[in-house]
């Protein structure tokens, strides 16, 4: 299994804080990664169902943060690893990982230089990372992730009706992203569509169920703000 001897050197005692909730120690927080798990992934649902569904051996999640996609995933497939740049955010997956009782192993890595021998996993997959790089910076990435994967990668971007918009990222629409990765030579489009509610924010604060569902219902018919693709290798 990739990364069991890195993991059993970090399952050890330490004293570190969730990035989501800095005033909450580690030991303290079962619950709260159990429900933040399954809240953050559920918003990311469809994607994660296509990690699920192409993924035929183990998976990489790069660029993992705090790893709750591959903790997600982990239950349903046969080995999910994460990789980050940053040791603090490896840390905490680590122990985020340990304190749920799951298998999913956690390496501090570049994704333009990943840590991983030819064709080790059997998909690749990322949410969020791509909208933040140019052309050149993207195919450099998914080159390098082609390299370690050895059937698919899955891609999820937040396309240009995302609602928090920002100046570090490209916010273009799902068909320039389409365009994008079917243009690329050395690997085929074989699927892709949108997913989210860029409302869900605002659901978060209403207390009124009868308001909630007025508001489903008139933004039943918005664009959805996060793009998903499937590129075979």
């Amino acid at each position: 299994m990739v990364g069991e001897g890195t993991r059993k050197e970090r399952e050890r005692d330490t004293t570190i804080r969730d990035q989501t909730n800095p005033n909450k120690n580690i030991d303290d927080i079962t619950y709260e990664d159990h429900f933040l798990m399954f809240r953050r992934a559920g918003n990311h649902a469809p994607y994660l169902q296509k990690v699920i569904d192409y993924t035929d051996g183990q998976t990489l999640e790069f660029g993992c943060g705090t790893g709750t996609q591959a903790l997600a995933v982990e239950p349903y497939v046969e080995n999910a690893v994460g990789v980050d740049l940053s040791a603090d955010r490896v840390e905490l997956t680590h122990e985020r990982a340990r304190r749920m009782d799951a298998d999913t192993s956690f390496i501090r890595g570049d994704m333009f230089e990943l840590p991983f021998d030819d064709n080790t996993f059997s998909t690749s997959f990322n949410s969020g990372v791509y909208q933040h790089f140019d052309n050149d910076g993207i195919k450099e990435i998914i080159h390098e992730v082609a390299r370690v994967s050895r059937d698919y990668l899955i891609l999820s971007v937040a396309n240009h009706w995302y609602p928090a918009q920002s100046e570090t990222r490209r916010m273009k629409s799902h068909a320039w992203w389409c365009n994008l990765f079917d243009g690329y030579d050395n690997y085929n489009l074989v699927e892709h569509g949108t997913y989210g509610n860029r409302l869900n924010s605002v659901y978060e604060g209403i207390s009124n169920v009868e308001l909630i569902w007025f508001v489903k219902w008139v933004s039943s018919n918005l664009p959805y703000p996060r793009s998903w693709f499937v590129l075979e290798i």
